[in-house]
């Protein structure tokens, strides 16, 4: 392992309860697929510490109702966040899911130290009260939403964290514009801290990459180097691997060295994806 590599991970999710100390206590990456995920320490079968950047997955909140997923128009599908969904994130990112991470971490033998996107103003940007969706095939605007777009990264904080040792382990909520804590998409927030420190963005799902015919795992898009091959990626992306892809560039663009969609169920998943599973995305791609 090298010490000065990057491991920061997103959830957004609580879980009841009685059922937190039941179930293991990695979360990493994710959205939606067809099949279960099995989880996994952190850290457990790490042969290296990867210089890891990767986002969340989907959970029901604590108060039993199912979170609500909307469609943007150009078929974007994301979470909408209301003031109790915002509130279940602030108990839920910051404390109980980093709590639990960079414990497994450090039992792991990873010096881990746990930041939300707040803390010293390490994800900061514009704050999205109404957003377009789309329901029932008609365009709406839908307001109350508290989520964000993260448009600057404290890469200072993160590197004096890396230069003496320290392993950061990051998660939303950022720091709206306006001073109030909201949500943002978890991968993107990854995308937006390997673009500022130059790392390799690894992106977890339950699929094993990104497929050319979705429904079939033998079309794997294992290599995409070219614009051709970029916009054949683009083109076969649906649904939550939109946002994946969407990840993916804004990564790239803003100064990733390689941009990785991986499964999450793989043996020490992140090592599989940097030794070559899933679909990687060189920087000459979006040129």
């Amino acid at each position: 392992m090298t010490t000065d590599d990057f491991h920061t991970t997103t959830s957004t999710a609580v879980e009841e309860a009685n059922d937190r100390r039941r179930q293991d206590r990695r979360r990493a990456g994710g959205g939606p697929g067809r099949r279960a995920r099995r989880h996994r320490r952190p850290g457990r079968g790490l042969r290296r510490r990867p210089r890891r950047l990767d986002g969340g997955g989907r959970h029901p909140r604590s108060d039993g109702e199912e979170p609500e997923y909307v469609e943007t128009p150009s078929g974007v599908v994301g979470r909408f966040t209301d003031e109790g969904t915002m509130d279940v994130f602030k108990m839920a990112l910051p404390g109980l899911v980093n709590t639990d991470l960079v414990t497994g971490l450090r039992e792991a033998g990873v010096d881990a130290v746990g930041l939300s996107g707040v803390d010293g103003g390490l994800l900061t940007g514009a704050r999205k009260s109404a957003v377009r969706v789309v329901e029932d095939g008609k365009r709406k605007i839908r307001r109350g939403d508290h989520s964000g777009t993260i448009e600057s990264v404290n890469a200072d904080l993160l590197e004096t964290l890396l230069a003496a040792g320290h392993t950061p382990v990051a998660s939303p909520p950022m720091l709206a514009d306006d001073g109030v804590a909201v949500n943002t998409d978890a991968d993107r927030a990854a995308a937006a801290v390997a673009g500022a420190l130059g790392a390799t963005l690894v992106v977890l799902t339950d699929v094993e990459g990104v497929y050319a015919d979705p429904d079939d795992p033998a079309t794997r898009i294992a290599s995409v180097a070219t614009p051709e091959e970029y916009e054949a990626l683009t083109e076969a992306a649906e649904g939550f691997m939109t946002r994946k892809v969407m990840a993916v560039t804004e990564a790239l663009e803003a100064g990733a060295t390689e941009a990785v969609v991986a499964s999450a169920n793989a043996d020490s998943p992140i090592v599989a994806a940097l030794d070559g599973g899933g679909t990687h995305v060189l920087p000459g791609a979006i040129a």
